[in-house]
């Protein structure tokens, strides 16, 4: 497994240096059933779907209420955002999670999260084809390239711009990203 920055034991400062990486361990056992789940509720009435961008909708909601199989997925990210976020006793996140598919050709432009409540910023990476493009983050000391790869979680303060280089591979990624704020 593989752990830098504040989710292998530091601290998430104010403004971090760096983002935090964490391959989950079990991702071979939960990745499968999740993709499935996804593609199977993409035609649900419930899904909604948001940012038309050049031909395809960025973001993709489904309902998670119909997807037990993301659950082992969203209590792993829970445990390393309230780490990372130093979440107290009596306190708790609330989550707003979307799907990304990515096909050959698609990019996502620079863009930031901190519109709303938002403190924690991420995604979880579920199908990467070869050269499906690289998660960029601007952090504070310079452009961090993050290569995708199946059960890679990776965590980023929403102020943060990001963006996904274009997918120059063969095959459709899909990832799972999220916003973390303070429940209220």
């Amino acid at each position: 497994m593989e752990n830098t920055g504040p989710a292998a034991g530091g601290t998430w400062a104010a403004d971090p240096g760096d983002v935090a990486i964490v391959r989950l361990p079990r991702w071979r056992q939960w990745n499968p059933p999740l993709v499935r789940a996804f593609w199977r509720l993409t035609a649900a009435p419930s899904t909604r779907r948001s940012h038309f961008v050049a031909g395809r909708y960025e973001n993709i909601y489904p309902d998670l209420g119909d997807m037990a199989e993301a659950n082992a997925v969203l209590a792993e990210i829970r445990r390393h955002a309230m780490t990372i976020l130093k979440v107290g006793a009596g306190q708790d996140l609330s989550f707003n999670v979307w799907f990304n598919v990515m096909a050959p050709g698609d990019a996502t432009l620079a863009h930031r999260h901190d519109v709303d409540d938002e403190r924690l910023s991420g995604v979880y990476y579920l199908t990467v084809p070869r050269a499906s493009g690289d998660l960029v983050v601007a952090t504070p000391a310079g452009r961090r390239v993050v290569a995708p790869q199946p059960g890679l979680l990776v965590f980023f303060p929403p102020h943060w711009e990001h963006e996904v280089t274009p997918h120059r591979g063969r095959g459709v990624r899909l990832a799972m990203a999220f916003n973390a704020g303070l429940r209220r």
